[in-house]
């Protein structure tokens, strides 16, 4: 899946928004469409680009979300 990324980023430079919205089609179709697996992987490039506050806001968000779709 990422294959194709590392190739365009090799021979080009920064990926296109196109590119990046392809990955993230495949991410999603690897991870089943399940919202809490891609926000996993989310939260792993998060961390891994050093991303940390913006991480944790996002957790925050999410599982306040998570909170109110279950008491409703």
């Amino acid at each position: 899946m990422v294959n194709d990324l590392i190739t365009y980023r090799e021979t080009n430079g920064r990926a296109s928004k196109e590119e990046l919205e392809k990955l993230g089609r495949k991410i999603s179709e690897t991870c089943l469409w399940i919202g809490e697996d891609i926000f996993t992987v989310l939260k792993s490039a998060l961390e891994d680009a050093n991303f940390h506050r913006e991480r944790e806001a996002l957790i925050e968000t999410w599982e306040h979300q998570m909170r109110r779709i279950r008491n409703d």
